[in-house]
């Protein structure tokens, strides 16, 4: 209760009381259950609390996730929401409910941590169900495609999207045969992974990798990750390191062939001289004076 000139009053059940640091079991007037709750925001959460209270004022349901300090827990993340009622010449009446969410936010953080990771190194990321044909989203690189790609839906949509409007014309038909889920049992029967590299639209190097979720009792695909990341910068490395190489070999053969010609030249004379020096080592008249 937000009533003019008097302080703000909180009724809540045994649940709410404990949520907000209070024992049930103990008798606390509604002033000081109100003045709990509201010590335990902290100020970074509090213009989205003012704004979900305003929202609700003015006739709206609302509702709103934000940190909130437990006296005991420390930190934790609640979930407030519900409507007021106008009391003509008294003020609010906030009808709603308050819930500790903070495992799910934990989870949600993580799981939005992965995420971000992963779009770190992947431009796309699905979940496949090789039984349905169907995806799930995980990233989405959407500046790869003219048209956005649904969170969620038909496998032979997505795989027609990136044949056609993300690869190359000459690697067309590689890319379609690579995710033709009518033969990925066979091509990936002893491998829990596959992966291609294709030149796209903008003369950029990708690799598509088949990660091997789980199988069902056959041995047969059930699940699969699909992933798309960019190996530009690592194909022009690997093509730098291959032209240092070539170039390397380049120089030992022109070093032994120059060593090789040296030696001729300098071996041809000194043979001369060798076989002349012997002629005039013989005995006296061995050689004529002529």
């Amino acid at each position: 209760e937000l009533f003019h000139n008097e302080l703000p009053h909180l009724k809540g059940n045994d649940t709410m009381m404990r949520l907000i640091g209070l024992d049930p079991s103990v008798p606390h007037s509604e002033e000081e259950a109100y003045e709990a709750w509201f010590k335990g925001i902290p100020p970074e959460s509090m213009p989205s609390v003012n704004a979900s209270l305003q929202k609700m004022m003015q006739g709206k349901h609302d509702e709103n996730t934000y940190k909130w300090i437990h006296p005991e827990l420390g930190e934790r993340y609640v979930r407030c929401g519900g409507l007021a009622q106008l009391i003509p010449g008294k003020g609010y009446i906030i009808m709603g409910y308050h819930t500790d969410v903070t495992d799910q936010v934990l989870r949600e953080k993580e799981n939005s941590l992965v995420v971000n990771a992963l779009a770190d190194t992947y431009r796309c990321l699905y979940y496949v169900d090789n039984k349905s044909h169907s995806y799930t989203s995980y990233v989405t690189n959407s500046s790869l495609f003219p048209e956005e790609i649904p969170g969620a839906g038909d496998f032979e949509a997505l795989k027609t999207l990136l044949c056609h409007n993300l690869a190359k014309e000459d690697f067309e038909a590689k890319v379609k045969d690579f995710l033709d889920l009518g033969t990925l049992d066979k091509r990936i029967a002893y491998k829990n992974r596959l992966a291609l590299q294709f030149l796209d639209n903008e003369d950029k190097w990708n690799e598509l990798k088949i990660i091997i979720s789980d199988r069902d009792s056959k041995g047969n695909v059930s699940h699969f990750i699909l992933g798309l990341n960019d190996i530009d910068t690592q194909k022009q490395i690997e093509a730098r390191i291959h032209n240092e190489l070539k170039r390397s070999r380049e120089a030992i053969t022109l070093r032994t062939t120059l060593l090789q010609n040296m030696s001729h030249e300098i071996r041809t004379p000194l043979n001369a001289m060798f076989g002349f020096s012997q002629l005039l080592s013989q005995p006296e008249g061995f050689i004529s004076d002529k």
